[in-house]
């Protein structure tokens, strides 16, 4: 399979070349070329990268007809536009999360490529980590559940205040960029469709650096709290309280995807836990977090391949991303 990868300036063709590229490599991927905010940006990426070539933009690579699929590693707010003119010239596409900045846009998406007929795909990642997915196999041992809670703290790195991450015009914010995803990775560990999200105004900061929420997923006692700003130290944990037991999985490293130890307490019994382990297989680049985000996107990828190849739609896809954009729309409308 042909891919051309595209890069946006505002991300200083970081994430593409440090995640997509050796991803996609890893999933047995050719990358045919590489799109920049300048021919010079990419060319010296591709040149480092040994990608045959570079382009300004990316709209020279939508309109080859010689490429087969784009990998998007762009802002939301360019990326709406790029996905909607691949899909429209037969392009398979693999975007980033969040997908868009509004509603309306993610539905072009969506619509676009259903009509073209094309493979999609969004790269939420939480979903692929081995702890989540023995915690997702383990649920439904716990019969009916009576609570889950999930508290997320991080601290952002000073070099992404700038960053539209950091903007909730730009589809960032602490609910586009964190807290959302959270409420989607409840909804797929549970195997729950969320159907309200009330939220809590108290201790609440939409557009700056924490949100607390009461949300519905088919059950009562469902809580998130998410903060980015957490001065010194961080932390990612689940609680789901049940009538068979309590199952935990925490993360206090900085090790996002290897650092989740999940336990269940069975009631009466011993807690029980569970380490999956992970080996790194990928050696195109050296920084450890990029390493990680490499493993937690390969899975992704390889479905994404094998869809293009005639086999089962991929999941998650843009139908994912818009419901996620629908529920960042609700948090942040003045009406909700």
């Amino acid at each position: 399979s042909r891919l051309a990868l595209g890069l946006a300036e505002g991300i200083g063709l970081g994430f593409g070349q440090a995640v997509h590229v050796p991803a996609f490599r890893a999933a047995g991927a050719e990358v045919v070329a590489i799109a920049g905010s300048t021919a010079e940006r990419a060319k010296a990426v591709a040149e480092r990268l040994r990608i045959p070539r570079a382009v300004g933009g990316w709209r020279e690579l939508v309109d080859d007809p010689m490429i087969d699929a784009l990998s998007i590693a762009l802002p939301p707010a360019v990326q709406a536009e790029v996905v909607v003119a691949a899909a429209a010239t037969g392009k398979h596409v693999f975007c980033e999360k969040p997908a868009a900045v509004t509603v309306a846009q993610a539905e072009a998406m969506v619509e676009m490529v259903e009509r073209a007929g094309v493979v999609h795909a969004i790269d939420f990642l939480f979903p692929e980590i081995p702890a989540w997915r023995e915690a997702r196999r383990l649920v439904p041992l716990l019969g009916e559940l009576h609570n889950i809670s999930l508290l997320w703290h991080v601290q952002t790195r000073p070099k992404a205040l700038d960053s539209w991450k950091r903007d909730p015009a730009q589809g960032g914010g602490v609910v586009g960029a964190f807290a959302s995803h959270a409420l989607y990775n409840l909804e797929w560990l549970t195997g729950r469709p969320i159907t309200a999200i009330p939220w809590s105004a108290e201790g609440t900061d939409l557009d700056g650096t924490q949100v607390s929420l009461s949300t519905t997923l088919g059950l009562s006692g469902v809580q998130v709290y998410v903060s980015v700003d957490t001065q010194g130290a961080g932390g990612h944990r689940v609680r789901i309280v049940s009538e068979r037991g309590t199952l935990k999985l925490d993360n206090t490293s900085a090790d996002y995807v290897r650092g989740f130890l999940l336990r269940v307490q069975w009631r009466n019994e011993l807690t029980q836990e569970l380490v999956a382990p992970v080996r790194l297989t990928d050696t195109d680049t050296r920084a450890l977090d990029r390493v990680l985000l490499v493993l937690a996107t390969v899975p992704v990828v390889r479905r994404f391949l094998a869809a293009v190849a005639g086999g089962p739609a991929v999941t998650p896809n843009l139908h994912d991303g818009l419901r996620v954009q629908r529920w960042r729309e609700r948090l942040t409308s003045s009406t909700w």
